[in-house]
């Protein structure tokens, strides 16, 4: 968009303002509670006229165009006390609201759509948990929120490497140059890229979780879903707050805020910070203990109003991991003494080695200034890094055969402008654009003993290699005897010597990683688990006529020693011997091999985009959003080592195991368009119940990746530059959100149907034992939600979620090809989830009050890769979660008393992993049964 269409819009809005208000007069004013703090969101409404407006974020409204006339004016804001005042306008006035809080039902009001609404008004599904309701249920770590968001899954292995899935559409992977399908956002900043987006949950306003195709909202990394945390920010009184816990397996937990004005009304602080630890919960032979948790976390921000119309807030954010390793079980090895369960104790090499250390940190600098009640503008700038190294055991074992880690470094930097308009309370919308900058790379180093590799890839390489093996011996037995027969020999002594040599029986057999013992098996060469004769060896170690070995033979044996003389004599068959390949087979096994690939991605993209909703009846909405993107797209991919290692050689990877080298670092870019919107309809049945039907279309973008492909030497590959059509989703989406019963029980109801097409999925290259990304063709994914939130008294609230999802690879893809997943279930999708909890609580002494809050959720089958292997599945299962203690109200104390898994399921988190490449899948357990206690204690 140019700048003068930019220029030519605002200038529309402001003479739209300008023409709406004219012969008219204005009712504005202050919404606050009995402390006197102001209320977002609350709803204005002159009855018997469509016109109203919602508070700002400073509790201040303004309602234009209303003629000359006697009015009922109501506030309505969910938790609190409707109010209504009788007016005579005759001239502009100022009317004020104090809203006493009723029956509190939290997470009702959203900002969603960029500006304050009920969040029965969104025409898209969403979920929004409170303040109140994520300290009562305990959610500090990301992946407890699973349970209170229908069609919501998240996976974290360690904080390194999460998944998160929305409908059955997974974003979980690490490279640097393959955007997520999901956004995480922080206060309105992207923090999608999977190892820096895990965040500790805490001190938070609100997270509110949109679910569809969200590019409008939420920009390009938002194909299938967006998941939004708005932490505290300073407030204008004094308060600060404390937490402490302990628990088993060495829990502790600290956490407390502190939140104060420096200059009141003007200059605000608030600052919050939170400690957890606890020690892995599976034993390590080898030293240690794995999954484990030591999370260091601060926040902090500055609020400073410039004017009534203008205010800034500073936003810094900070946080380290450093827990131990994750236990990649192997499901086919067990540990010396153990089992193959991934709940028991393992044999990780490298011991306490194991784990991660991951430093993630930004600072965002919020800005708005109202031009007019009814027209602001926006700012977001924002600066993030984060920089991680994670080391684990891929085979699963004590055996050194993959010994990886992954280094990850990113950095960016964004910038939003944002108009938000209010034109005659009948068309509400924003328009912006938006700059974002990312340069970052992951590396991923493998260290092994190539001994224990062969070992490790034997059954992999025993059905290829021995038909070669046979052919390739046997060609030789067959040029021995044609010489043989040649030179007059008998068919006896030819026999015999075939015999010595063995040429007719060459096989190559197969060991285990691990032997009975569960020691590490180590053959020093290829050749040790080939049955070579001591004869052959000796040929091929030295294929000359003046072999020192045949003229040993010569004493015993003449004619065979003559034979073999004039063979190696032959010019051909002597090559033939001296065949590279051949001298690798006998080739010693380094101990130590190092090797590594690293992959780029250094990205920027403009984006311009508006959303409004346009008020057709009372009772009917039309919302339209559009947002314009263009990528500049750069991906860099690089391979080396540190020595030769001969099993590479054999593989043709070069003189790597695993990631054929380049020369130097290699690099493509390319430059994208793409545009994404949506378009929807509410309907109000009456004022508490809405149903809407929306159309989204979202984008994954293009992938640039580099794929190996053999050279025909026969010994080597090179790279090149592969372009991914970029991933396409159409999103069918109807449902009905409601408010009963005075407000206090919430309930909504949505059914989507979506179809994709070029479907993004990871896979391993099996030529160069790559990870890379394929286009899996068309996949149709459909489904049900609902969820409610009923306070029932002010001591008593439930609440409750199901969903439904049917997420299949279609048969056939657009050119009516059989697809290689055709029918198969997305991974790590559960077809039926629900949620069940409540929060009661009863006085049973003066300013002592007993509460109870359990959660019981339940998953069917998953599978947890797209070929949908039974071995790397999870069967359905549900965990029993409860809090509970005691609450003295006037002195701000809690006393808690917390188990998870009370009956101590046991389950796993994922399967199949890097392992599952190489035949060995590894597991990794879920939580079991953990309890503890914490006390927490506040100023209000």
């Amino acid at each position: 968009m140019s700048k003068k269409s930019l220029l030519a819009l605002f200038l529309f809005l402001v003479f739209s303002l300008s023409v709406f208000s004219q012969q008219t007069f204005i009712i504005e004013g202050k919404v606050t509670d009995t402390d006197g703090e102001a209320l977002p969101g609350v709803n204005i409404v002159i009855d018997g006229t469509s016109h109203g407006a919602a508070t700002d974020l400073n509790g201040q409204y303004l309602i234009r165009n209303v003629p000359a006339g006697r009015y009922t004016l109501s506030a309505l804001y969910v938790g609190y006390e409707a109010q209504e005042k009788s007016v005579e306008v005759r001239n502009s006035l100022t009317v004020n609201f104090q809203l006493s809080s009723g029956i509190v039902l939290e997470g009702l009001v959203v900002t969603a759509q960029k500006r304050e609404q009920s969040i029965k008004d969104i025409p898209s599904a969403l979920t929004s948990l409170g303040s109140q309701f994520i300290k009562e249920t305990g959610q500090s770590e990301i992946n407890e929120l699973a349970a209170y968001i229908p069609g919501l899954e998240v996976q974290v292995q360690s904080p390194n490497n999460p998944g998160f899935v929305i409908r059955g559409i997974t974003s979980d992977d690490g490279a640097a140059n393959i955007e997520p399908r999901v956004s995480i956002f922080q206060d309105g900043v992207s923090i999608s890229k999977s190892r820096g987006s895990v965040i500790e949950v805490f001190d938070m306003e609100r997270i509110e979780v949109l679910k569809g195709p969200q590019g409008t909202l939420f920009g390009r990394g938002a194909q299938i879903g967006a998941l939004h945390f708005i932490q505290n920010k300073p407030k204008n009184f004094v308060d600060a707050g404390a937490t402490l816990g302990l628990g088993d397996f060495g829990y502790k937990h600290a956490e407390g805020f502190v939140n104060a004005p420096v200059v009141k009304d003007q200059l605000l602080f608030r600052a919050a910070g939170i400690y957890k630890f606890r020690d892995g919960f599976i034993d390590n032979l080898s030293g240690g203990t794995l999954n484990g948790k030591d999370t260091k976390a601060l926040r902090a921000s500055l609020a400073y109003r410039v004017t009534p119309k203008t205010n800034f807030t500073l936003i810094y954010n900070y946080q380290n991991d450093t827990p131990p390793g994750t236990s990649f079980k192997s499901g086919t090895y067990a540990p010396k003494g153990g089992d193959l369960s991934p709940n028991t104790f393992a044999d990780l090499e490298q011991g306490e080695n194991l784990g991660l250390d991951r430093t993630v940190w930004g600072l965002t600098l919020q800005g708005r200034h109202h031009f007019h009640p009814n027209l602001s503008l926006t700012s977001i700038t924002a600066y993030r890094e984060f920089d991680s190294n994670e080391q684990f055991d891929a085979d699963g074992t004590v055996a050194p055969a993959l010994f990886f880690a992954e280094e990850a470094y990113g950095r960016q930097f964004s910038q939003e402008l944002r108009m938000n308009f209010n034109i005659g309370n009948k068309f509400q919308g924003f328009a912006g654009a938006n700059y974002f900058s990312e340069n970052g790379w992951q590396r991923v180093p493998l260290q092994t003993d190539e001994r224990s590799f062969l070992a490790l890839v034997s059954p992999l390489a025993a059905p290829a290699l021995n038909p070669l093996l046979k052919k390739n011996f046997g060609d030789l037995a067959e040029a021995l005897t044609l010489m043989g027969q040649g030179a007059g020999l008998p068919d006896a002594a030819i026999n015999n010597m075939i015999t010595q040599l063995g040429l007719n029986n060459i096989e190559f057999t197969a060991v285990p990683l691990i032997d009975n013992d569960g020691n590490a098996v180590l053959p020093a060469s290829v050749g040790d688990l080939i049955n070579f004769t001591p004869l052959l060896k000796a040929i091929l170690a030295d294929p000359s006529p003046t072999n020192p070995v045949i003229a040993q033979i010569a004493t015993t044996d003449p004619v065979t020693a003559a034979i073999l003389q004039q063979a190696l004599s032959n010019p051909q068959l002597a090559e033939a011997l001296n065949d590279p390949t051949l001298k690798l087979l006998q080739a010693p096994l380094s101990e130590t091999h190092k090797e590594y690939y690293k992959n780029y991605g250094n990205n920027s993209s403009f984006e311009v985009f508006a959303d409004g909703t346009y008020a057709i009846t009372r009772k009917l909405k039309a919302t339209a959003g559009i947002r314009y993107t263009f990528e500049n797209i750069e991906s860099g991919f690089e391979a080396g080592g540190s020595d030769i290692a001969h099993l590479g050689m054999l593989r043709q990877a070069g003189t790597n195991l695993l990631f054929m080298p380049t020369d130097g670092k290699l690099t493509h870019g390319k430059k994208f368009h793409s545009v994404v919107g949506r378009a929807a309809l509410n309907y109000a049945i009456d004022p508490n119940w809405e149903t809407y039907a929306t159309f989204a279309h979202g984008r994954r973008p293009n992938v640039i990746q580099f794929k190996s492909n053999p050279n025909t030497d026969g010994l080597t590959s090179s790279y090149e530059p592969q372009v991914l059509h970029d991933e396409l989703v159409n999103s069918y989406e109807v449902g009905v959100k409601g408010l009963a019963l005075n407000g206090n029980l919430y309930v909504d109801g949505a059914f989507y149907y979506y179809k994709y097409s070029h479907f993004q999925t990871g896979t391993i290259d099996p030529q160069s034992l790559q990870s890379i990304t394929v286009d899996a063709g068309d996949a149709t994914s459909y489904g049900l939600e609902t969820s409610f939130k009923w306070q029932l008294t002010p001591g008593f609230q439930t609440f409750g979620n199901y969903a439904y999802i049917h997420a299949t690879f279609d048969d056939e893809d657009a050119n009516g090809n059989k697809q290689e997943y055709a029918g198969n279930t997305f991974r790590l999708t559960p077809e039926n989830s629900f949620a069940l909890g409540f929060d009661a609580s009863v006085g049973i002494a003066r300013n002592v009050a007993f509460f109870i809050r359990p959660v019981y959720q339940f998953k069917s089958k998953v599978y947890f890769e797209e070929d949908n292997q039974e071995n790397e599945s999870q069967e359905g299962y549900g965990l029993l979660n409860i809090r509970t203690g005691f609450r003295l109200p006037k002195q701000h104390l809690h006393l808690t008393f917390f188990m998870n898994n009370i009956f101590n399921e046991k389950y796993i988190i994922d399967a199949g992993n890097t392992g599952r490449n190489f035949g060995i899948p590894t597991y990794i357990a879920g939580s079991p049964r953990m309890f503890g206690v914490e006390v927490s204690y506040s100023l209000k």
